[in-house]
């Protein structure tokens, strides 16, 4: 998991995750179009591997960016489980993230680098799910 992921959720902003080897990682988000700037101290990872061969990576305090302000302003990051049901749609079950987000690490359709995404959950009545590839080494 190591190294620097990028998303992009419109045309302009950018999501990156910086990921260490010594379990922390530090979010940075620029969205200069809506005049938005977000950079987390170094937070808490860690990496949960599933009986269904599945892998999912907890960031702890990690914003959710891509969708509403109200979930990304959520000052302890992750979404709100009263008001939004996040699904893990490789396992077909509700993942809970009150304090942080989970990203699902699967295996790309395209050519990538190490050939894996870590894919955001996707919530419950929307169609729309985002990624992040690890940049270039």
């Amino acid at each position: 998991m190591v190294g620097t992921w990028a998303a992009s959720y419109s045309l302009n902003d950018s999501d990156l995750l910086l990921i260490r080897d010594d379990g922390t990682y530090t979010q940075i988000y620029d969205d200069p179009d809506a005049r938005r700037h977000y950079e987390s101290g170094w937070l808490k990872w860690d990496i949960e591997f599933r009986e269904s061969n599945f892998a999912r990576l907890h960031l702890n305090g990690m914003r959710r960016a891509g969708d509403l302000d109200s979930i990304f302003n959520r000052e302890s990051g992750g979404v709100d489980p009263e008001l939004f049901t996040a699904i893990d749609y490789c396992e077909n079950e509700v993942v809970e993230m009150p304090d942080g987000v989970v990203l699902i690490v699967t295996g790309a359709t395209y050519e990538t680098p190490r050939g894996i995404v870590l894919r955001q959950t996707r919530l419950a009545g929307s169609e729309w799910t985002w990624s992040f590839e690890l940049m270039e080494e």
